[in-house]
């Protein structure tokens, strides 16, 4: 059906046009006719234009003539059907030609690639199995269930400690650590880069563009966190379901070691620092109990006050004594028996007495005689010794307070590394997915080979 249609369509195209050159030559002959006639019934020109060359005008017969044996007339304005049928037959074969490279340029430059990497992963990639477990990290002495929820609480403070670890985990599961210990343990690294894997999944050290075996092994062994819930996501790849949990098995006791390590460095650093504090407090009181005993003994006063308050009693008393003397001495004096000897008695008696309060209070202010200090001021320092003992023993008891709620925030802050999704693979292999890393590849060389055609050099061939 297709081949009679452009036959059919020719000579209804070329009937067409016969019938429209006919129409043209029989408008083209009526307009020689009347152009004719009017040239026949033209006046004879003026005897003022006599000898001039007539100049062709458009109802002229000869220049139309002359036109028209030049041209061959009508006829020889109009392709012929011969020509118009070599121009279409020249359009198709450019059309056709066009599309054959276009079809070409698909096959070789779209489907070929993409039957070498479908044929590629079909024939000689590996076949990975993924094994997903999910890990938290918790604290028994953690309030769990106050504070906000999601990332609110994590940025307000509710359940911070445990995502703290658990980025920790996350960040030594991107680390070249685990990666060295698998490597030490299992020979992991090896593995992935020997013979056993496929050209382009092993790993490989690439100088020339700084890649190292490192920077691919995220595309075996990778984790992710949920913020919302705080999960840890374990996500190992291997080329047989088996490899792939024993690898997140390891993965997860390694990481669980790092993490309580960790946090018992952190919470020996803390009762470190308390069993150094009380040390310390020990060490103070100590002194502050030599130094005050010392003192009692350089000074020969186990309590400098008790005597300075028995001083201060007999200064006391006798300034008592001497009121009434001098008032019997007054009350003599009125009657009149100031000579008398018992008031001379009296005076003798009251200066004895000042001479004693007197040498009482230069006790208190001057020091003895062989050079050590004096009441007042031994009083001074004792209490300043006591003061010192009673600081450090408040110390002392304060930094065992302190010790102690260190130890019970350590056995009560012990993290927790819970596994609540165990490793395990499906049954089938999780890459290489062939369809639609396939359909990829196809659309990524079909967008190449468009971006291409759209370039005017590509245009101008």
């Amino acid at each position: 059906m297709s081949d009679k249609t452009p036959e059919n369509s020719d000579a209804a195209e070329a009937e067409r046009i016969r019938k429209w050159r006919a129409d043209r030559v029989a408008a083209a002959q009526k307009v020689k006719q009347e152009q004719a006639r009017v040239v026949t019934e033209k006046p004879a020109p003026t005897p003022e234009y006599a000898g001039r060359k007539p100049v062709a005008r458009f109802g002229d017969v000869e220049p139309f003539a002359a036109f028209e044996k030049k041209t061959g007339g009508a006829d020889g304005l109009l392709p012929s059907a011969e020509a118009i049928q070599a121009t279409k037959a020249k359009i198709r074969k450019r059309k056709r030609k066009a599309t054959v490279s276009l079809i070409l340029q698909i096959v070789v430059f779209v489907l070929l690639p993409t039957a070498l990497v479908v044929g590629y992963l079909s024939e000689r990639a590996v076949p990975l199995y993924e094994a997903k477990s999910v890990i938290t990290i918790i604290k028994p002495g953690t309030d769990n269930g106050g504070g906000l929820g999601g990332l609110l609480g994590v940025v307000g403070g509710a359940g911070g400690g445990e995502m703290s670890e658990t980025f920790m985990a996350n960040a030594y599961i991107k680390s070249k650590a685990l990666i060295d210990q698998l490597e030490d343990e299992m020979g992991l690294v090896s593995m992935l880069s020997g013979p056993d894997m496929d050209p382009y999944t092993r790993l490989r050290d690439v100088p020339f563009l700084s890649l190292t075996k490192e920077d691919g092994f995220s595309r075996f062994v990778f984790s992710s966190i949920d913020i919302q819930t705080g999960l840890l996501s374990l996500y190992v790849r291997a080329p047989s379901p088996e490899m792939a949990i024993d690898v997140s098995n390891a993965v997860l006791e390694l990481t669980a070691t790092q993490i309580n390590q960790i946090s018992e460095k952190l919470f020996k650093f803390r009762t470190d620092v308390a069993q150094r504090s009380v040390d310390e407090a020990r060490v103070v009181l100590t002194n502050a109990q030599r130094t005050l005993t010392q003192l009692q003994i350089d000074s020969g006063e186990a309590n400098p006050a008790a005597r300075v308050e028995g001083i201060y009693a007999t200064i006391t008393k006798l300034e008592t004594d001497m009121a009434e003397i001098e008032a019997q001495i007054q009350r003599a004096n009125v009657s009149g028996q100031s000579e008398n000897l018992i008031t001379q008695r009296l005076y003798t008696l009251k200066e004895n007495m000042q001479a004693l309060a007197d040498q009482q209070r230069a006790r208190l202010i001057s020091p003895p005689s062989n050079g050590q200090r004096s009441l007042n001021q031994l009083l001074l320092d004792y209490e300043l010794a006591a003061l010192q003992l009673r600081i450090a023993e408040e110390t002392l008891l304060t930094a065992f307070l302190a010790l102690e709620k260190a130890s019970d925030d350590a056995a009560l802050a012990q993290s927790q590394f819970l596994v609540v999704v165990p490793p395990k693979t499906s049954a089938y292999a999780t890459l290489p997915n062939i369809p639609k890393t396939g359909f990829v590849a196809f659309l990524t060389f079909l967008s190449v080979l468009s971006l291409f055609r759209l370039m005017p050099s590509s245009r101008r061939g």
